[in-house]
């Protein structure tokens, strides 16, 4: 028996295609106070950050990036993490949510987090000043389903960045886990 699951006053439903498209904006709905609330406990944060190490800090500092756009910031960990480094920081994301639990999580971690509520598709109206970097982490590409708004992103994320700058995009290999079979054995980097 396949089920099926909706969301509460969605007419989409998954389980019998689900890589069939989807709504871009769905996120909107699937990220509301309460699963942010759960978002931290869901996710075990320490072993990802034993398993990445220092990969991205070491990855930017030998770029030379001192100001890094994290436009996926969700609940803030790379963000945090990044701002221990001594990296200036600037955390956006498309739910207003998430961006309060990340502004917590720092407050928790000694640090005032500046953060932007932002559409990647159109980052460059909340966004105006140009980063060393721009990190789009934890598979959150995903969020936009049509090549379109994909394209769009990734132009607007091209736009914030300084000439030379770099882009670090975290994102599944979803054609080798169909293809093949493959499942995360949760190594990141």
């Amino acid at each position: 028996m396949i089920r099926k699951a909706t969301m509460p006053g969605s007419k989409q439903m998954y389980g019998d295609n689900p890589i069939a498209q989807r709504k871009t904006d769905l996120y909107k709905q699937e990220y509301v106070q309460s699963f942010v609330q759960k978002w931290d406990a869901l996710i075990d944060w320490e072993a990802r950050a034993s398993s990445e190490g220092d990969f991205f800090i070491r990855i930017l500092k030998e770029r030379g990036v001192k100001r890094v756009l994290d436009v996926a910031t969700g609940t803030g960990f790379h963000s945090i993490r990044l701002l221990r480094a001594g990296f200036e920081v600037t955390s956006a994301d498309g739910s207003p949510e998430m961006l309060a639990q990340a502004f917590e999580n720092a407050r928790r971690a000694g640090f005032i987090m500046r953060t932007i509520h932002a559409d990647w598709r159109w980052l460059s109206r909340d966004i105006h000043n140009k980063y060393d970097a721009v990190i789009c982490l934890g598979n959150s590409l995903t969020h936009l389903f049509s090549e379109q708004d994909r394209r769009k992103a990734l132009a607007e994320f091209y736009t914030a960045l300084r000439h030379d700058g770099v882009l670090i995009l975290d994102q599944r290999n979803y054609d080798g886990i169909l293809d093949e079979g493959f499942t995360s054995k949760h190594v990141y980097y």
